[in-house]
């Protein structure tokens, strides 16, 4: 529904409400309610999507995939690698360590 919403608006707007930040708090509305396929794909964009200038977020995103995976017991050496390369972009964050 939100990219249906988005479609009304104009295209600088449009980025806007469907960009990479978005992505990402949808992302955890949906792994909150169990859709964790859903949730991987929006984190997924969100990191193709971010602007380098904004490391803080691409790390979030990082970190939160991670997450994902290691909930699910999956994936486990790609995680450990999304949280060291979100450590690589916001050093000491306390979220990042495992």
């Amino acid at each position: 529904q939100a990219e249906n919403l988005a479609e009304t608006l104009s295209d600088s707007n449009r980025k806007l409400a469907l960009g990479p930040t978005f992505q990402i708090e949808f992302a955890t509305v949906l792994s909150l309610v169990g859709d964790l396929p859903g949730a991987e794909k929006r984190l997924r964009k969100a990191i193709r999507n971010m602007a380098p200038e904004q490391p803080g977020y691409t790390a979030m995103a990082l970190r939160k995939l991670a997450r994902l995976w290691i909930e699910q017991k999956r994936n486990m050496a790609p995680a450990a690698s999304l949280l060291n390369r979100a450590e690589t972009l916001e050093p000491g964050n306390p979220d990042t360590a495992e």
